[in-house]
């Protein structure tokens, strides 16, 4: 009879700007169980000089796979598994893939790993109506407690979108995680290089051309980010506070 061990309880910390960190454990039995399906697998696809495929005895297929695989193949199909029930169990909606790095991964042993995401940021809308307010009457367009006659209103100019957006994020406040901006900083650099690629510049001649380093451009892309992500949380948080 199998006897079934439950997975330890994933044990969670809350981090700063609304992160968290889960400790997640595969038990040993389970790795071992999961080792000897992938292996399986391989015996029963295996193609072997003097045998036909799927027929060489495991005793001949097992000592030509590489060990490191079959144990990256067991983190793949077992830690997202694990993840998702850490998640679940912990009421937790993460905005981001979750950063993975290994505390022990010993042969015979449970392993253990640290899964690193965030949740929704805390947003602080402030007196966005008053700045506003304010930047529509220095542009004229707008004065408290007067009306405008119809022959003004033609000649009149009100702020611009950039002015609006920048009035937003001076006046709101959005506790973003960096593990969430470094995400959409990284998307931003894919597509340069994308770009790039596609005129047929490298890295090093685009960044020659701007007169920016590599850590420059980063931390061009990560304020880029930062900006971006907070103006849609903001705008969110601003068109569900009006029922828009």
């Amino acid at each position: 009879m199998q006897i079934l061990v439950a997975a330890p309880i994933p044990m969670i910390t809350r981090l700063p700007h609304n992160s968290f960190e889960l400790t997640l454990t595969l038990p040993a039995g389970k790795i071992a169980e999961t080792r000897e399906k992938i292996i399986t697998e391989f015996v029963a696809n295996s193609e072997i000089d003097g045998f036909r495929k799927g027929k060489a005895p495991r005793s001949t297929v097992e000592p030509r796979l590489d060990s490191q695989k079959i144990k990256g193949l067991i983190v793949e199909e077992l830690l997202s598994q694990t993840y998702t029930v850490a998640i679940k169990e912990n009421n937790l909606q993460p905005l981001v893939n979750p950063r993975v790095s290994v505390v022990s991964m010993e042969d015979g042993k449970d392993w253990e790993f640290k899964a690193i995401s965030c949740e929704k940021p805390t947003i602080t809308l402030g007196n966005y109506k008053e700045e506003i307010h304010g930047l529509k009457a220095k542009a004229n367009l707008w004065v408290p407690g007067k009306d405008l006659k119809p022959d003004d209103k033609d000649n009149l100019k009100g702020p611009s979108l950039e002015e609006l957006l920048q009035t937003l994020l001076k006046s709101c406040s959005v506790d973003l995680a960096d593990i969430f901006i470094e995400e959409e900083a990284n998307k931003l650099l894919s597509q340069l290089l994308n770009d790039t690629q596609k005129l047929g510049i490298s890295l090093e001649q685009y960044l020659a051309n701007t007169g920016k380093t590599v850590e420059q451009l980063k931390a061009d892309y990560a304020e880029r980010a930062k900006q971006t992500l907070s103006l849609e949380f903001i705008l969110a948080e601003i068109a569900e506070a009006e029922k828009i």
